[in-house]
């Protein structure tokens, strides 16, 4: 099976951006939607806290998220039986746990059409699946960090979602699109060229919904990339399962390196560009 073609978004440009969510976007958020004013009092905006960020060098970030036909290659070259693609982390990781293949991978509501985003992946298989495509193709190939996520996300403008700052029906699969318009939402994944107007400054699909999406770094620090074993790793963009409020480019999430869930995926970067 050949390696998978990916589509990679406008180039994102070395320079000085700001992510998070400043003082003056949460009174805006206050006054324009339900729930901020409780998150405002909660303190929950917190770990958005705004920041000024430079980044060194471009890069580009892959169009969709890992598809399960993308990540079929991968577990049909061998990566579940080849040492050599994963961390010594998530080594440790694979034979503890004896896996070989993602969660939910016989099951055809999560894996039946190969344009859905594969899910059920830790963080040390998608890792390695990285790992994996950056020997095959000889390029440079990782998980984006949550600083390259977000700016992707939002552009230089700091936009509240990927095409703007309110919520549109149907440009994400989110669980309101559907209850909004007073009808069943989805439930589940949805292939990943089936929202184009929800398309982010620089052309990356899904960034709001579908799947959550793995970041390099840890969850307590933007600029952690090394491959703790332990260590809570950052996910962002919310998933088909969450509503508008956690599904906006700046919120933060985490999962465990061994989280294996039906609402969590990933996304490539190329490096350098």
């Amino acid at each position: 099976m050949p390696a998978p073609e990916i589509r990679w978004t406008a180039e994102i440009p070395a320079g000085i951006y700001t992510i998070g969510t400043p003082p003056a976007l949460i009174a805006w958020l206050c006054e324009h939607t339900t729930w901020a004013a409780e998150w405002a009092r909660d303190d929950l905006f917190a770990l958005e806290a705004p920041q000024t960020v430079t980044l060194t060098r471009p890069f580009r970030l892959a169009v969709y998220p890992v598809t399960v036909g993308d990540y079929r290659a991968f577990v049909a070259a061998g990566g579940y039986r080849t040492p050599a693609w994963w961390s010594a982390a998530g080594e440790d990781w694979r034979q503890s746990q004896n896996v070989s293949s993602p969660a939910y991978w016989d099951d055809p509501l999560w894996t039946g059409d190969p344009l859905l985003p594969v899910v059920g992946v830790s963080w040390h298989e998608a890792d390695a699946y990285c790992r994996w495509l950056s020997d095959v193709t000889g390029r440079t190939l990782r998980l984006p960090t949550e600083v390259e996520w977000e700016i992707t996300a939002r552009g230089s403008d700091g936009r509240i979602y990927p095409w703007g700052d309110s919520y549109q029906p149907f440009h994400a699969n989110i669980n309101e699109t559907f209850h909004n318009l007073g009808a069943r939402y989805v439930g589940h994944t949805t292939p990943v060229d089936a929202h184009p107007p929800g398309a982010s400054p620089f052309g990356a699909l899904d960034m709001c919904g579908n799947v959550w999406e793995w970041c390099a770094n840890t969850f307590e620090n933007l600029a952690d990339m090394i491959p703790h074993g332990l260590s809570r790793r950052a996910t962002r963009g919310g998933s088909w399962h969450n509503a508008a409020s956690t599904a906006r480019a700046a919120y933060r999430s985490y999962g465990y390196p061994g989280d294996r869930r039906n609402n969590l995926g990933f996304r490539l970067l190329l490096d350098g560009a």
